[in-house]
Order: C-alpha cells, then structure tokens, then sequence
C-alpha cells in the first residue's frame, strides 16, 4: 500500500519574479530507488504552462490555470537514484513556490491514476464519501495551493 514518507516534505523557498524556478528535493536518505517523487508547484502567472527545464524525466500530471491567475502544477518521478538533482521549471515571471515530499510503495509502472480536479475556487470543497477508487489500498492525495502574496506556500498534513 502507497504511504507518504514521514519527515520527507520539503519546502522550497518563494521566488518573487523570474522564469525558471529550481525545486529542492527531499534530502537524500528519505528516498529510495523506486520511491516516488512528487512536486506540487504553484505560480501567480497564470496564463502560462509551467514545464520542466532542460529535459523530461518528470512527468507534468497536472498543469491548470485558476483563478485570479494562480496556477498549479504537479509532476512526478519514479526515483533512479538515491540522491536525485533538483529539476528546474519554467513558468511565467511571477511568484513561485513549490514543495516536494515522498510516496513508498507507489507502484512503478503508473505510480499516478488519477484525474485533477477542474476549475477549483475559494469556495470549492470535496466531501471525502464522496471519494471513490477503483482499486483496493489505493493513496489519496490532495494538494493545494493559494494566491495569497508573499504567503505562498503549500502544506501536507
């Protein structure tokens, strides 16, 4: 069964303006060979993609433009190494902030299935019966993000 890592979060910190962003990874020794690496990425331009810099070993799950030009991102990558280099992206020139942590026991193969969910605002909530999986012992996860000025950050409970 796919369980987040204790003590794996990493918070990488705000960057006011610019147009590639690097991501600091979970410290080396949290991970594994075969654990997943997740990053949740969170842009105030919001009207353009946000993609990896200088090659395409993470896989962009999820890019979506929200509203008041917030926009999310999530990509994953099936750890080769113990000690993994910290990706860069490139986004709008605007703020940025992106945390990353770690999944065990994700499977390898399609360590993500699943689906964003589309146009989230202020006010949008998910009640969790009203979750379904297909599939025994499956991890869900929620991210989220917020267009809050110098605040922006992303939490894991």
């Amino acid at each position: 069964m796919a369980y987040y890592a204790e003590n794996s979060f990493k918070d990488t910190t705000n960057q006011a303006s610019g147009t590639t962003y690097v991501v600091t990874l979970p410290d080396s020794g949290t991970y594994a060979v075969d654990d997943l690496l997740v990053i949740a990425i969170r842009n105030n331009g919001g009207g353009t993609a946000i993609t990896q810099s200088g090659g395409s070993d993470w896989t962009i799950e999820a890019d979506q433009a929200q509203v008041t030009n917030m926009r999310m991102a999530i990509a994953w990558k099936v750890a080769t190494t113990t000690s993994e280099t910290n990706p860069t992206f490139n986004c709008a020139n605007a703020a940025i902030s992106a945390s990353s942590f770690v999944v065990k026991d994700a499977p390898t193969t399609t360590p993500i299935d699943g689906s964003k969910r589309a146009n989230m605002a202020a006010t949008t909530s998910v009640a969790s019966g009203a979750l379904t999986v297909g599939t025994d012992n499956a991890l869900l996860l929620a991210i989220m993000g917020s267009n809050a000025g110098d605040q922006q950050r992303f939490k894991s409970n």
